[in-house]
């Protein structure tokens, strides 16, 4: 899968008609949504529109002025927090989707170093690895709708998934395929991705994390069980929590090249 520099707007922008958009993030940005993204949307024909977000961020949003009106927003009650960002565009004969890091923030959108990724469906065209994909984030959609209690915003939902005649509900075939969306809605992350693995070797581990466990290095040590031949850790030095890279001096560790790359973003495109 190729790697490219985004700007999420322009990307949002750039679709299809649709009918129906649903949005998940942490932190949700009242101005920069209103501002920002409802416009988009309006362009795109999206007249059916949900946000979900975090208990405690949802508790302290600011600026909104049009929520129950231009859009509905709820919050997913997790035993923890709902940190999952996206966007999903649905219509009659196409989807998008827009998954990652960002939150629905000016930040997110536009300042902060975030991974996402896009993919589309079109009817007619070669949807095969899109199709699939769609039904496990349908799925999990379905999860987190389990979860509210404003059914105006429960009912879009089901309005969006009725708009889209051509999305599937998730089965296990779904999960076959080369590349999957994975959830912590119902088992552990890194059990799901060993599973998907299988006997497969492992080249290189990447990971970029704001956080990490401090002195909790069991999901590192999960991870070198996996035997890669080398793991690169990517972190902003004046962003990152948590992060000990003494760690790596453990027993454990001491079988697989290890590298820690510091980054810094400034806004420039060279750097």
């Amino acid at each position: 899968m190729a790697s490219e520099q985004l700007d999420l707007l322009e990307e949002l922008s750039s679709g299809q008609l649709y009918s129906s958009a649903i949005l998940s993030t942490y932190e949700f940005d009242g101005a920069f949504f209103e501002d920002e993204i409802l416009p988009v949307l309006n362009q795109l024909d999206v007249t059916n529109i949900v946000v979900l977000t975090d208990t405690e961020k949802y508790r302290s949003t600011e600026d909104v002025t049009q929520a129950g009106q231009s859009y509905y927003i709820d919050h997913v009650r997790c035993p923890k927090v709902h940190h999952p960002k996206f966007v999903a565009l649905f219509g009659r004969d196409y989807g998008r989707a827009m998954v990652g890091s960002a939150n629905l923030t000016e930040a997110g959108w536009q300042q902060s170093g975030e991974l996402m990724t896009v993919f589309d469906y079109s009817e007619g065209a070669e949807s095969s690895e899109a199709t699939p994909l769609f039904a496990q984030l349908r799925g999990f959609i379905e999860h987190s709708q389990a979860k509210l209690r404003d059914s105006r915003a429960s009912s879009a939902i089901n309005d969006a998934f009725s708009d889209a005649p051509w999305l599937p509900e998730a089965t296990a075939a779904d999960l076959e395929g080369g590349v999957n969306l994975l959830h912590n809605h119902t088992e552990p992350l890194l059990s799901q991705v060993r599973e998907h693995i299988g006997n497969r070797s492992i080249e290189e581990i990447e990971i970029c994390s704001p956080f990490f466990g401090g002195k909790n290095t069991e999901p590192l040590e999960e991870l070198c069980e996996l035997d890669p031949e080398r793991i690169s850790v990517n972190v902003q030095p004046d962003k990152v929590e948590g992060f000990k890279s003494d760690a790596f001096d453990a027993p454990q560790f001491a079988d697989v090249d290890i590298s820690i790359n510091e980054i810094s973003l400034t806004g420039d495109d060279v750097d």
